[in-house]
């Protein structure tokens, strides 16, 4: 979703994708992709996550991101309860097996671009940002693992470069440095420039490229 903007799609009202209005407009865009079975596996999923991030042990410095995330999937799984339940859908039966039910159609793409359009550029970053950190946690990774070009990215932007600095020192237009940027945080699991140069320094990814 974060990437539609790279493609001039206006910013939408909402600030926090991952709040309970947010979820009553996007909803809507999900119903006219896919069908009530898909619908009600989605929300089955997302309740499920919600509870278990309920159960998590978590350390104090991500306490931001698991709340934006475990909102995220509580607030979508509430509201398209609430769609399936107000527009009288038949709630679908669990397939047998306890799989995902595939006798119908695939549903067709659910539209990013127009999920973007309802909120920020600055909205989707974070969220997108707090899910890649609590994804880094649940899994029990180690830290970021970045490549050649992304710690040289970072050692510039530690430096001060600017962004025509940078691209010259690429070869990038100004618009690719904004895209790679972009990249390189979503990497490190933050949402910009201040936070990506913290975890860097905390994690000791400039020493490395001195090293």
């Amino acid at each position: 979703m974060a990437r539609a903007y790279d493609f001039d799609v206006s910013p939408g009202l909402h600030d926090e994708p991952w709040t309970a209005a947010y979820h009553r407009d996007a909803v809507g865009l999900y119903a006219e992709a896919l069908p009530p079975s898909y619908q009600g596996d989605i929300e089955s999923l997302f309740r499920h996550c919600a509870e278990s991030m309920d159960q998590g042990s978590i350390p104090a410095s991500l306490a931001g991101e698991w709340v934006i995330v475990r909102s995220y999937l509580a607030n979508a799984a509430d509201s398209i309860a609430e769609m399936l339940e107000g527009g009288n859908l038949r709630r679908p039966e669990p397939a047998s097996g306890g799989g995902i039910d595939t006798s119908e159609e695939p549903p067709p793409v659910v539209r990013y671009d127009r999920l973007a359009a309802l909120t920020t550029q600055a909205g989707a970053l974070r969220l997108q940002s707090a899910a890649s950190a609590v994804q880094t946690h649940a899994a029990g990774g180690p830290g970021p693992e970045l490549d050649d070009d992304q710690l040289r990215l970072l050692e510039g932007v530690s430096a001060g470069l600017s962004v025509s600095d940078l691209a010259a020192q690429f070869g990038y237009s100004r618009r690719s440095i904004f895209r790679e940027l972009s990249r390189l945080w979503d990497a490190l699991g933050v949402p910009d420039r201040a936070h990506g140069l913290h975890k860097a320094e905390e994690q000791g990814l400039l020493e490395q490229r001195q090293n």
